[in-house]
């Protein structure tokens, strides 16, 4: 809503006022229904059928707007109400940027690529990225990708009823750190996901949010290597009273490579 039609409704309903039912609300958005995470796992599942049949979408001499164009038509296809988010980062060895938007770049062999898509159905969004690599990527991207697969697993297990979402941080950072990588910048590891693609709470150090069945998390870690270049894991799940179920497939944990 534009502020100057929020403040005209503001005059109009007076004498009452209108107030912040922020600290009402998020709670009751923090546990989802059965019926709300049927939902989010069905647009998972729809964009888990174009991030799959992605490499495939990939041609010789294609810019980022020319994949993003073709993946965001396949999502549209099987299913998707909407992708209002769909970035896209490349390079040689590795991408830089995690959030940029499609640019005029265009991809040659030796690439690697990120896609990360918020898209939405019925009312609900998933969030969640894939690697690919347009000929053999380097040893030291296949093994940056190896860990954070490998946190990204350790922050799946630690989100159980009872933990809190910087616990979750903490399992998944824990896994680069022992390997003596550098976090990524981006300031958390995942966050809450439902109505809003972002919503509460942060997987991030001093988040005290203590988790509950219902509660759907992105899982989120990533990693800094070779000076500037940044590398993303994510998944989505749901916290039930036992093991957290995905709701994303889960993703291979060798990168995938289009040959060029």
């Amino acid at each position: 809503m534009p502020v100057a039609d929020l403040m005209r409704l503001k005059r109009m309903i007076r004498p009452f006022d209108l107030a912040d039912a922020i600290m009402v609300m998020r709670p009751l958005r923090l546990v989802k229904s059965a019926a709300e995470v049927a939902r989010i796992r069905h647009i998972c599942q729809i964009a888990g059928d174009a991030f799959d049949r992605l490499p495939g979408l990939v041609a010789d001499g294609d810019t980022e707007r020319d994949i993003v164009r073709k993946f965001q038509a396949e999502l549209y296809l099987l299913g998707a109400d909407k992708t209002p988010y769909t970035a896209i980062g490349s390079g040689r060895g590795g991408y830089d940027s995690i959030i940029q938007g499609p640019l005029p770049r265009r991809l040659r062999k030796g690439d690697i690529f990120l896609i990360d898509t918020g898209s939405r159905w019925g009312g609900y969004f998933c969030d969640f990225d894939r690697n690919v690599a347009l000929g053999r990527p380097t040893d030291k991207a296949r093994r940056m990708h190896d860990l954070l697969w490998q946190s990204t697993e350790a922050g799946i297990d630690a989100a159980r009823p009872g933990r809190t979402a910087a616990d979750v941080f903490r399992a998944q950072a824990k896994v680069l750190e022992d390997a003596g990588i550098v976090l990524g910048n981006v300031g958390r590891f995942g966050h809450g996901l439902g109505k809003n693609m972002t919503e509460p709470p942060s997987n991030k150090p001093g988040d005290g949010t203590v988790l509950e069945a219902g509660v759907v998390l992105t899982i989120e870690p990533s990693a800094m290597y070779d000076g500037n270049k940044i590398m993303v894991h994510e998944e989505n799940l749901v916290v039930t009273d036992g093991k957290p179920l995905l709701l994303t497939r889960r993703a291979p944990r060798e990168m995938p490579v289009v040959e060029m």
